[in-house]
């Protein structure tokens, strides 16, 4: 079978077939064409990101195989996805496009490759595994349901809090972004270009100080026109990452939303440690999706 790059115009369709096609044998989270464009649109607008695919030979509007590759020229790692249709293990599809990626990975002088792996899709994993992968964080969708009956916000007397309009000063936000996400698996290092908190208003994005007015984390919540909230998991430098501080910060952008009657709140968690998830569990999070991270070491 012969591995080409992948052709936008034609080719969008039969890749959400096939990551479909996975998705329903590992029993994980299907996609759609729309986020499937707009994730290739997202890595094009930051870094250098190829694809590749493997044809089906009797059947030229399906694929067999699909692979990318991800690098941010600020980060020394690339991540890449692969998928591959379970009948054709035999193949050894997977192995053939692992030795691409690390190759191509080399070329862009990347020290380490990375992947995110749904939790239920094993044969993936063991492959990774079987290549000297380590896990290495991961990828949490969860959900939850707003009530009014949030517990109170408790912020440590120590810290104090601010609105981003406040404060009006992108260098400061973007140190608390890459000091409080950069070393976490799955975060993307942030420029004075942070689209989100252009997009948003400012007084939903809230910034945590300590005693000497140090910039130590933030969290921000934002409301779709269809009532859905959206609370993004909080950035906190290394020396504050404690769980009462992800609550309280957690808790600030629930309260925020549920006073503009929000019922239903989406939080994303990217490389979070256990002992974070399960803050966010306690306050009524549930998880629906949730992947694996997994790195290679090329040095």
């Amino acid at each position: 079978m012969v591995t080409r790059a992948f052709n936008p115009p034609t080719d969008f369709p039969a890749l959400v077939e096939l990551l479909n096609h996975v998705a329903k044998a590992d029993g994980s989270s299907s996609t759609t064409e729309a986020e499937q464009r707009e994730q290739v649109a997202l890595y094009e607008k930051y870094g250098q990101f190829q694809q590749w695919v493997i044809r089906h030979l009797q059947n030229p509007t399906s694929l067999v195989a699909y692979a990318n590759l991800f690098k941010q020229p600020e980060t020394p790692y690339a991540e890449f996805t692969l998928a591959t249709r379970p009948e054709f293990a035999r193949e050894k599809l997977e192995e053939a496009l692992l030795d691409m990626i690390t190759r191509e990975a080399r070329q862009l002088e990347a020290t380490y490759i990375s992947a995110l792996v749904d939790s239920k899709n094993q044969r993936l994993q063991t492959t990774l595994l079987n290549h000297e992968f380590k896990p290495e964080g991961g990828f949490r969708l969860m959900m939850m349901n707003l009530t009014p009956l949030l517990p109170k916000v408790e912020i440590p007397a120590r810290f104090s809090l601010r609105t981003y309009d406040q404060v009006n000063n992108m260098k400061i936000m973007v140190e608390i972004v890459n000091r409080g996400w950069g070393d976490l698996p799955g975060h993307k290092v942030a420029t004075e270009n942070v689209d989100w908190v252009h997009q948003q208003p400012h007084d939903s994005i809230f910034l945590l100080f300590d005693e000497s007015s140090k910039a130590s984390g933030c969290v921000s919540a934002s409301l779709r026109e269809d009532g859905q909230g959206r609370v993004d998991a909080p950035a906190l430098i290394p020396e504050h990452r404690q769980p009462d501080l992800y609550r309280a910060l957690i808790l600030l952008g629930l309260h925020y939303l549920a006073e503009r009657g929000c019922k239903e709140v989406r939080l994303e968690s990217w490389g979070d440690y256990d002992s974070t998830i399960a803050a966010y569990i306690d306050l009524g999070f549930k998880t629906t999706i949730h992947e694996i991270g997994y790195r290679l070491d090329l040095l």
